[in-house]
């Protein structure tokens, strides 16, 4: 378990600040003992408190709609929670929700062993309906954030 952790200290290069909470089964295998530690295991669920994605605007990519994306930016948050699966080396999150204020979404997102992401969220904008689903590449430091229609 972990509890009011900064994430930024713990993990200065995930591009997030942020006051983190959470609780997991942590596993390792291998064939013999020294080998346990090359291959470790995750699966829990966690939450981000007054927080901030770095390098990706997701409300401006959302009121724009743009399949061109809008580079750089910040994104404030209230809340961000989910799942998250370690398995090999590439990290899966899941059941991803955030709250920013006028900003809700949800999805997913994979990081395969090289920092290359693959992500889906769908955002909504409280101030205009309807939900813009959005895709989310690049790498980890260098994500790239675009809407998918």
């Amino acid at each position: 378990s972990v509890k009011d952790m900064d994430i930024s200290k713990a993990f200065p290069k995930a591009g997030v600040d942020g006051t983190l909470d959470g609780s997991g089964n942590f596993s390792m295998r291998g064939n013999a003992l020294p080998l346990l530690a090359g291959n470790p295991g995750l699966d829990g669920s966690f939450s981000l408190h007054k927080g901030e994605f770095g390098d990706i605007d997701i409300v401006e990519t959302t009121r724009l709609a743009s399949r061109e994306g809008v580079p750089g930016g910040r994104t404030h948050f209230d809340e961000l929670g989910g799942r998250l699966l370690l398995e090999n080396g590439m990290q899966h999150y899941s059941q991803l929700k955030l709250s920013a204020g006028v900003l809700s979404a949800s999805g997913y997102l994979d990081i395969n062993t090289a920092g290359e992401l693959n992500g889906h969220l769908l955002a909504t904008l409280n101030i205009r309906p309807g939900s813009v689903p959005l895709l989310l590449s690049g790498k980890v430091g260098e994500p790239v954030l675009r809407a998918a229609r």
